[in-house]
């Protein structure tokens, strides 16, 4: 895959995407407890109507929780995270 680089109008229309996922939380004990999520997401952007970038990726976060109270507590998580698809769409782009 191509890099793509860029920045200010460059990207300048991102595509709209989405992120769905499950978790499940195991308590160690009364202050600890840990995390598991499993996580998909699609991203997207448009670079001034001639290139279109699609990517979907699979994360796998591991979160570490320290409750501070019944209601609030403080997070760290180390994210593996996997790309499931990609595809670039060159547009408008004449051929000489």
């Amino acid at each position: 895959m191509e890099t793509v680089e860029g920045g200010g109008d460059a990207a300048k229309n991102n595509l709209f995407g989405f992120y769905v996922g499950g978790f499940a939380e195991i308590k160690l004990n009364e202050k600890f407890s840990l995390q598991q999520e499993l996580l998909y997401s699609t991203q997207g952007a448009e670079a001034n109507d001639v290139i279109e970038v699609k990517v979907d990726y699979l994360a796998i976060p591991l979160m570490v929780k320290y409750h501070l109270s019944e209601k609030f507590s403080v997070e760290a998580e180390p994210q593996a995270s996997f790309l499931v698809n990609e595809k670039v769409e060159f547009k408008n782009v004449s051929q000489n």
